[in-house]
């Protein structure tokens, strides 16, 4: 954004500063060597890289705004979520409703909203911690700095990709200022894309873990989903129990019902899925119906 290119353009604009007296230093062949060899990463005392190409070592850029305007895209998507569990409950209800099944319906799901505690924390404050052990990432007010982090790190690796990389079979310290000096504007936007990589990485692997945490059950973690779409039937269930209407409770149950052995049978699903991949289970599987289809034969045949 908008950060990124000031940031970069001040890049340009001290680059002279620091980059010509580097350049000017570099006269011995063996120091200039090791200036870009990958061993010293651009660090070599004197001939540092990075500040040459960055204009400094500080990164200023602030991502918590960012992260803020992401954190706010969730919350949408929370809602989203819970408004879509409220529609499959809804879609069961009779299609003829008074005023006041109206504005009883909508205290439902103000209840049901205010419960959500658990699956609004999974889309917004830990969204960056979950299956997470660094620090940074647990502080929602901190997810910013980590992202500085990441961008730091992206600088060093363009550096490395740009310019160490391509070393090899330099011979003069005429060739290692030309090396230096055509790269320093690829540098920069290698740099853009390793950033952006390394934030969006970081993003899409959270969701992927947001997707499991919502559509799976497994050890140390609920299906959320379901445990939510199941908690607004509940209510919805409870409040016709006490109003009477059995036509609407009986089906309620029933699609609760049905929920239950749909997931019951997933299970089972993945337990033989995972038996099956066995080759002892396999192997036993095949005897045990070729016995029964020896029986069937000698059955017939009698």
């Amino acid at each position: 954004g908008e950060q990124v290119a000031t940031f970069l353009d001040k890049a340009v604009e001290r680059q002279p500063r620091i980059l010509n007296p580097l350049l000017e230093r570099m006269k011995r062949r063996f120091a200039a060597m090791r200036a870009v060899s990958p061993s010293n990463k651009g660090n070599l005392y004197n001939y540092r890289l990075k500040p040459a190409v960055f204009g400094g070592d500080d990164n200023p850029i602030d991502f918590q705004p960012l992260v803020d305007r992401l954190l706010a895209t969730m919350n949408e998507a929370t809602e989203r979520v819970m408004e879509l569990l409220v529609g499959a409950v809804e879609k069961l209800l009779p299609k003829e409703r008074d005023d006041r099944d109206h504005d009883v319906i909508n205290g439902l799901k103000e209840s049901f909203f205010s419960e959500q505690s658990l699956l609004i924390e999974k889309f917004s404050t830990n969204f960056f911690a979950a299956r997470q052990n660094v620090a940074n990432l647990k502080v929602v007010d901190r997810v910013g700095t980590h992202l500085r982090k990441l961008a730091m790190e992206a600088c060093d690796k363009a550096v490395t990709s740009c310019i160490l990389s391509k070393s090899d079979g330099l011979s003069t310290v005429s060739d290692v200022k030309h090396l230096i000096l055509t790269n320093v504007v690829q540098v920069r936007e290698e740099w853009k894309r390793m950033a952006a990589a390394a934030i969006f990485s970081l993003v899409e692997k959270q969701l992927g873990t947001l997707t499991v945490d919502l559509t799976q059950a497994g050890r140390g973690r609920i299906f959320l989903l379901r445990q939510a779409l199941v908690g607004y039937l509940k209510l919805v269930v409870q409040h016709y129990q006490m109003h009477g209407q059995p036509q609407l409770q009986v089906q309620l149950k029933e699609f609760h019902a049905q929920l239950r052995r749909q997931h019951e049978q997933l299970g089972n699903l993945c337990h033989d899925l995972q038996e099956m991949q066995d080759p002892t289970q396999l192997g036993m599987e095949a005897t045990r119906t070729a016995e029964k289809s020896h029986q069937t034969t000698r059955t017939a045949e009698k």
